[in-house]
């Protein structure tokens, strides 16, 4: 890739993730993360910008262009006797469990165990912040990331955000900050993140270790439009938003003055399909954040699926295997150990992307003349008919998504 470029090559060419780490790594204070056409970019002050003669900051941390996860992977994790899984990476554990406090675990999404740990972490005096997302209080529909400091600020940043999350700021707000913190993302964001500590040591010093969530796909504020626009509701007129609550998959639940709306997960994040999934999205290898210390997700199979919430995690970190048993064993969490198989087995459908799509749109993105992001990850074969069938579904969802929001 060549390092002569910065952040606005990677926005001309969609492949912005719109993680937001370019803002902060700026020397010049030129990138400010703005909303254009239902996502998060980078607009760049070019009187500001000091590109032509020679910064490439932006660029550097950016992971929309790609990264070496593979390499990277092995480098934080690979010593020693770890397990690899060609999806999760190294490992030296994976399990079930929840939060014991069944308030953590109604509320949050499946079974509060990343809310849980941490809230175990910081009570334990082993961290001393966390960088969490919650929705804003001035806008319910946006999403605000900050350190959480307590308990009850980890609690009010439970639960999924299925919209764009941007971690502009966080760097210096990590940096300014007088103790550890975890910084908790989507795979995206810890890949940028862990860019960025490689050129910025005083931000590294600061950060005690990266959860991530697993994730298929993102979608992008429209979503939030066309989920309001089918309950008759007027997003300006929401007081409260929440994807998920009151149980494993729960409900979306939308209060304004007038009333309050909850619909089932399954009702209503079929119904979204791929309609406002950002075409970044499409060339995701890594579901389960790979570069992470400990990454937490769904188990919705059997027999480990129950109403009321059960998480899968990955650990890769022998210091955050450590802890994990210590909280069980302080009774804040519950683990049982699972076989990594198991855990792929209830992530196949989400995986499908890392297997048939993803190879087929590099191919086939390529052919177009197209810039597409590089990985030195080794992907599946490309399967040209099924890989087709989904480029043509998706594009044509992606299309009907602009009439209906």
């Amino acid at each position: 890739m060549n390092s002569g470029h910065n952040i606005r090559w990677v926005v001309d060419n969609g492949l912005c993730l719109g993680c937001g780490v370019c803002e902060d790594a700026c020397p010049m204070n030129a990138i400010h993360i703005v909303e254009t056409k239902a996502i998060n970019v980078p607009h760049i002050d070019s009187a500001k910008c000091a590109h032509d003669k020679g910064c490439n900051h932006c660029f550097k941390v950016c992971p929309g262009h790609g990264i070496d996860i593979e390499n990277k992977s092995q480098k934080y994790f690979g010593a020693g006797g770890v397990m690899v899984d060609p999806y999760i990476g190294p490992y030296v554990g994976c399990y079930t469990g929840w939060s014991q406090d069944h308030g953590v675990r109604y509320h949050a999404a499946s079974g509060g165990l990343l809310s849980q740990f941490l809230i175990f972490l910081l009570e334990s005096n082993v961290i001393d912040g966390a960088v969490v997302t919650r929705f804003s209080e001035s806008n319910p529909m946006r999403t605000q990331t900050f350190i959480a400091k307590t308990r009850e600020e980890i609690i009010d940043s439970m639960s999924s955000k299925y919209c764009p999350v941007s971690l502009n700021g966080v760097v210096n707000e990590v940096m300014s900050f007088h103790g550890k913190v975890i910084i908790v993302g989507l795979p995206c964001h810890i890949q940028g993140m862990r860019k960025t500590e490689e050129l910025n040591e005083k931000f590294r010093a600061n950060v005690a270790g990266y959860f991530s969530i697993y994730c298929s796909s993102n979608r992008n504020f429209d979503a939030q439009k066309y989920l309001c626009k089918k309950q008759n509701i007027k997003p300006g007129d929401v007081k409260k938003f929440t994807y998920r609550d009151n149980g494993c998959l729960g409900f979306m639940k939308i209060l304004t003055d007038k009333k309050v709306i909850s619909v089932p997960f399954i009702e209503y994040y079929e119904s979204l399909r791929s309609y406002f999934k950002p075409r970044r999205c499409s060339f995701c290898v890594d579901h389960y954040g790979m570069l992470a210390d400990v990454s937490f997700g769904d188990i919705h199979i059997d027999p480990y699926f129950n109403e009321i919430g059960v998480n899968s995690v990955v650990v890769r970190s022998p210091a955050f295997h450590d802890y994990l048993v210590q909280a069980q064993r302080a009774e804040s969490i519950l683990l049982n150990a699972v076989k990594s198989t198991e855990v792929n087995r209830s992530q196949q459908m989400m995986l499908k992307n890392q297997k048939i799509s993803a190879p087929f749109y590099f191919k086939f993105e390529r052919f177009l003349g197209r810039k597409v992001p590089i990985y030195d990850l080794k992907l599946s074969e490309v399967r040209w008919l099924k890989g087709a069938r989904y480029w043509l579904s998706y594009t044509f969802q992606r299309w009907i998504g602009r009439w209906i929001k």
